[in-house]
């Protein structure tokens, strides 16, 4: 008898933790009457969707240094973070593209040991080599 006592004992622990369990329920994270979708969104026709944008570099060489002259130019990030690097030489003309975040209003640039900081104020940055310093 102590047995079967045992056994309903355990039988009726295991249904309550099945119906504790199964009545569980989620949370809703949004009220049950509230559809949202993208296409009943109101965005303001001005609202720029674009997350990066495109900066065109124009560096003018220094003709009369030595074409020896050659190091790597570092483009980062206001905070430091690496968005380009290429090997220039210093006398020679160079146009190339490079892509932002929306929200970088400067860009650091280090050739060699110097430094120059550049306000993003247009979609083109122009850089010499005197600038530098």
């Amino acid at each position: 008898m102590n047995l079967i006592k045992k056994n309903i004992l355990r039988a009726a622990a295991v249904m309550m933790i099945i119906i504790s369990a199964s009545s569980c329920q989620k949370a809703s994270l949004n009220a049950p009457d509230q559809t949202v979708n993208t296409q009943s969104l109101k965005v303001s026709p001005s609202f720029d969707w674009k997350t990066s944008r495109e900066i065109m570099m124009s560096i003018t060489g220094m003709k009369e240094i030595s074409p020896d002259v050659k190091n790597t130019l570092y483009i980062k990030s206001s905070k430091g973070d690496l968005i380009f690097k290429d090997y220039f030489q210093m006398n020679s003309d160079y146009t190339f593209k490079f892509v932002v975040p929306t929200t970088e209003t400067s860009v650091t640039l280090v050739y060699g040991k110097k430094t120059y900081t550049a306000a993003l104020t247009s979609s083109v940055l122009s850089f010499n080599y005197v600038t530098v310093q």
